[in-house]
């Protein structure tokens, strides 16, 4: 598949929270500065390669960040394929696993038409000039870190309706928007997608869809999927063990208030120094267990190949070791 060229676009016209710690005259420069090729991506698969060698590119592309549309990242082990969801601001990897010592296989895709910002030489160039705006870009990386860490908590729940609904509402939290007294999400997912999304077999997601719809939690309207606002009790913690809910009466209920609840404040000064100070300090706690997790996992690959290497030296010396007790004791 090829790509048509790419127009320029300012990178915080996209996401203008990477400049929200610049001041003024820094963020007018770094807008001016960062002016990145914006490739469009039709529905289906897409090779990380297409990104890497298309000539508007200055350098090695170390990822791209999603101005619209759906990309998925499939990891396949053996017959089981894993899938994360990217969407708008989010920033996509296109690290093939290739260091790993398990034989992964990582494939790209859409569900719908994209766009994506490359992030080539340029950004790393604008990152030593404006380093607030790479730790910007960091903490959201981490933060995607965040929401794999609660996908893999869901991927775990014993039942499989219940990691539907876990699902939907996390989904939910990002995309859905209300409908009447409860929420939509309208995302093209097919069954089979949500069961690389929560780790089951087609059927089995079938099974649990039709159960949930059955017990009003979960329904399809059209191309969307509507989600029930009391079906969140269903999965609080230490709550009652969900059972099968009957009918909602003829004159319908009064779905519970939702009430987000922030995180604690942050002291601040009158020039916002101490909230400044609080995010620097975080991102780079958070980049230096990073690194640290990076080390282990090198240190773990390089220690595995060396195992692998000496098995193999071993077998091949006993087999010519074999050989040659063989041939002394063949008759002549």
């Amino acid at each position: 598949m090829t790509l048509p060229d790419p127009r320029r676009v300012r990178l915080l016209d996209v996401d203008p929270d990477l400049g929200a710690d610049l001041d003024a005259d820094s963020l007018e420069q770094a807008e001016r500065f960062m002016r990145l090729p914006l490739v469009e991506l039709p529905s289906g698969a897409w090779e990380p390669a297409m990104l890497q060698d298309h000539p508007a590119v200055q350098g090695p592309v170390i990822g791209c960040l999603v101005v619209s549309g759906l990309i998925t990242r499939d990891i396949q082990l053996g017959d089981r394929v894993c899938t994360h969801l990217y969407g708008p601001r989010d920033f996509v990897s296109l690290n093939a696993l290739d260091l790993a010592s398990l034989p992964f296989a990582v494939a790209f895709g859409a569900l719908s038409d994209a766009q994506v910002v490359l992030l080539d030489d340029r950004f790393l160039a604008a990152g030593q000039r404006w380093p607030r705006v790479m730790g910007r870009m960091f903490d959201t990386a981490t933060s995607q870190l965040g929401r794999q860490s609660a996908d893999q908590a869901i991927a775990q729940l014993p039942r499989v309706e219940d990691r539907l609904l876990a699902l939907f509402w996390h989904l939910a939290d990002r995309w859905g928007t209300r409908h009447r007294d409860d929420i939509a999400i309208g995302l093209p997912l097919t069954h089979e997608a949500l069961g690389r999304l929560i780790g089951a077999r087609r059927p089995t997601v079938s099974l649990g869809l039709r159960a949930l719809a059955d017990e009003g939690a979960l329904r399809r309207e059209g191309d969307l999927w509507v989600l029930s606002a009391s079906s969140i009790d269903a999965l609080s913690v230490g709550g009652p063990p969900r059972q099968r809910a009957r009918p909602a009466p003829a004159g319908g209920v009064t779905p519970p208030v939702l009430v987000a609840v922030p995180d604690p404040p942050v002291a601040e000064d009158g020039n916002g120094e101490n909230g400044r100070q609080h995010l620097r300090e975080r991102v780079a706690a958070l980049r230096e267990q990073l690194e640290a997790d990076h080390a282990r996992v090198r240190q773990t690959i390089t220690a595995n190949r060396e195992i692998r290497e000496r098995v193999t030296q071993a077998r091949a010396s006993r087999a010519a070791g074999g050989d040659r007790d063989g041939a002394a004791t063949a008759p002549a």
